[in-house]
């Protein structure tokens, strides 16, 4: 006669091997989502730098479109690079003749929090980080300051304060708002900065051309 079969239990080591195993694995799984995470932030962030930069290129253009080419190009003076340009715009037309409106300046300033000093006063990351400022009527009663876009790097992407071309445009030590006069028409850049949550900064610049119509 066969004896009954005895079945065998789990034994303390196999129970914590199995234990190992999944706390193993399921670090493995958390592992992957925290990378997928960060990869996806990075890459909003990224994206979101990106657009900051190219609709505040979109709205210095729609504005320089219909400056005087004159006022414009005489920001420069002998200069061929400048991050501030003050111009009137065309209001309208009476009896044949242009109706300029009131003047108009866009350039970099610094934020209030963080002065151009070579420090992060604002602790945030980033060092000497500015703004583009569009400001009518300046130094007038009625003057107003729109701000178009924060975050705008001291200088443009891969320059370094040394007097050297190191970025290979031609300027040397150009600002994060860029003006460079070519013939009557004005090349314009941006390069703006933001800090990722691992502690790496996204930087991301916009170029174009406009000419002034009038």
């Amino acid at each position: 006669m066969k004896g009954k079969r005895r079945e065998r239990g789990v034994t303390v080591v196999e129970l914590t091997c199995a234990m190992f195993a999944l706390v193993v694995l399921s670090g493995g799984i958390v592992s992957v989502m925290g990378g997928g995470v960060g990869i996806f932030r990075s890459s909003t962030l990224s994206c979101s730098t990106e657009k900051g930069a190219n609709r505040a290129l979109e709205t210095i253009v729609s504005h320089l479109s219909f400056a005087g080419r004159d006022g414009v190009l005489s920001c420069f003076g002998t200069a061929i690079a400048t991050d501030t340009l003050e111009y009137r715009s065309v209001a309208g037309c009476s009896e044949g003749n242009v109706v300029w409106g009131d003047v108009t300046r866009i350039g970099w300033a610094p934020e209030p929090a963080d002065p151009p000093d070579g420090e992060d006063n604002d602790r945030n990351g980033l060092v000497d980080e500015g703004m583009i400022v569009l400001t009518r009527n300046p130094g007038q009663p009625g003057e107003t300051r729109q701000v178009l876009v924060r975050g705008v790097a001291r200088l443009l992407e891969g320059e370094a304060l040394n007097g050297v071309d190191d970025n290979g445009n031609g300027l040397s030590d150009e600002n994060g708002l860029c003006f460079e006069r070519r013939g009557d028409s004005v090349a314009v850049r941006i390069t703006l900065c933001r800090m990722g949550g691992d502690g790496v900064p996204v930087t991301r610049t916009a170029e174009t051309s406009v000419t002034p119509r009038n």
